[in-house]
């Protein structure tokens, strides 16, 4: 056969069929093949997703303590409350939470609480100046180990915590007064403002 000698193909033959059979069965795999691939895919990343949701959801929630305080009006001045020694108030709510505390360890439980707490009760007494003279509670957040600690994320045998700050930390738990916030865990408090001395 020369080079110029057309060849006709007769399409509608039966071996002409079987090979558009099988090269559509062959489009039909690869399809299905693509389609599994991206399934697989987005089911992987679904996986992905819900294991980072899950495993950072503890991040949105803060432990807090719900202490009463006594916004003591010898400690805040009401025509200036925001120069009252607040961390003071607050140290005291503490020691009254955990009764019995060793003078030599009460620096050492004080650092259950945010180094925050003093601010934050500040903040609601200039806000609500009404409460000097008052008890109030107020959820104090508690310090960066404990909050670790509460929500099992460190050991309790941690370096970053004593023996002693631990043993405290769960009579604030067995107290019922550490409870988790949407961002944060918090300590109930409780402020006294006596309005009779304002």
């Amino acid at each position: 056969m020369s080079s110029s000698d057309i060849v006709t193909v007769d399409w509608g033959s039966d071996q002409a069929q079987r090979r558009v059979r099988r090269r559509y069965a062959a489009d039909r795999r690869l399809q299905a093949y693509g389609i599994i691939a991206i399934a697989l895919a987005v089911g992987l990343l679904g996986v992905l997703v819900a294991s980072l949701v899950s495993t950072g959801f503890p991040a949105f929630l803060q432990t807090k303590v719900e202490l009463p305080i006594y916004v003591d009006p010898s400690q805040v001045d009401a025509e200036d409350p925001s120069s009252g020694k607040y961390r003071v108030l607050v140290r005291e709510a503490l020691n009254k939470a955990i009764p019995g505390i060793p003078e030599d360890e009460e620096r050492s439980v004080g650092k259950i609480l945010t180094s925050d707490a003093a601010y934050i009760l500040r903040d609601y007494v200039v806000s609500h100046p009404e409460s000097i003279g008052k008890t109030i509670t107020l959820p104090v957040a508690v310090s960066d180990p404990f909050d670790q600690l509460h929500k099992g994320v460190i050991p309790k045998e941690m370096n970053a915590l004593t023996w002693s700050q631990v043993r405290y930390f769960e009579r604030l738990q067995n107290r019922g007064v550490v409870v988790e916030d949407s961002g944060r865990t918090s300590l109930k408090l409780d402020v006294y403002v006596n309005p009779a001395e304002t």
